[in-house]
């Protein structure tokens, strides 16, 4: 494949050798082979071409090879669309921080058949179109919002929203009956009714005496130990034996 052949020095801008070609010439690329600089991997390389009249132009088609060292740029017609020199800027860069710029002259010459020079930029046209896509989404977007608003505000002027809330009755159900919520109003004026289970009853320390029944608990204060029983009955046949500590219950 034809091309022209570059030796690029980064630290070295007084070698440079300058780059010729026909006006319009866009099947002749330019290989940059760079002699006292490594390329990392891992590295972006832009093109940029500044025409005479300070019009430019970006390329889309550039190659960086790291393991060779060396920039493909594909030409474009626009870059080589005015007489007189043209400079082409590679920027070089990795982890969002720039590396180096390069910049080569390109000597432009007359053709026959004249190229009319556009001031093209491929990135900022993607770029622009972008913003407009996003633009038109959210005009589209805005409308939509305005719309739901408008429906909203109809719907609650037309009484189709809920106007009050109300807590109606609040029933106690046994132990393992289904909690239960029940509107016993109107979709716009709700009155909620529950239904709330009694939680299982549990152990407890002191039971309430009812006839021919008693209990008996110790006072953890005082020590002293004590039997419950109604109003109506007797006492229970309990004795205490002071030599042993026992507490009897007589049965008979």
């Amino acid at each position: 494949m034809n091309k022209h052949i570059v030796e690029a020095y980064v630290f070295q801008s007084d070698i440079k050798q300058t780059v010729y070609y026909t006006q319009g010439t866009d099947a002749l690329p330019i290989l940059f082979l760079f002699k006292d600089y490594d390329i990392p991997a891992g590295s972006s390389i832009g093109v940029f071409v500044e025409k005479p009249s300070k019009k430019g132009v970006q390329s889309t088609a550039a190659t960086l090879d790291a393991a060779e060292n060396s920039v493909l740029v594909e030409m474009d017609k626009q870059m080589t669309a005015e007489v007189g020199t043209a400079y082409m800027q590679l920027r070089l860069t990795k982890d969002g921080k720039e590396l180096f710029t390069f910049v080569q002259p390109i000597c432009v010459e007359r053709s026959a058949t004249p190229i009319v020079s556009e001031n093209g930029m491929p990135f900022i046209d993607e770029s622009l179109a972008k913003m407009k896509e996003a633009t038109e989404d959210t005009k589209a977007a805005a409308e939509d919002a305005r719309e739901v608003t408008a429906d909203m505000l109809q719907k609650a002027e037309n009484g189709e929203f809920s106007a009050s809330i109300k807590i109606g009755e609040v029933t106690t159900g046994g132990p393992g009956s289904v909690a239960a919520v029940r509107n016993s109003g109107t979709e716009k004026d709700v009155i909620l009714n529950f239904d709330i289970p009694t939680g299982p009853q549990g152990p407890s320390g002191i039971m309430a005496a009812t006839s021919g029944m008693f209990s008996v608990y110790l006072d953890l204060a005082t020590g002293e130990l004590y039997a419950e029983y109604p109003e109506d009955g007797a006492p229970p046949p309990i004795i205490y034996d002071a030599n042993t500590g026992n507490l009897y219950y007589i049965t008979g």
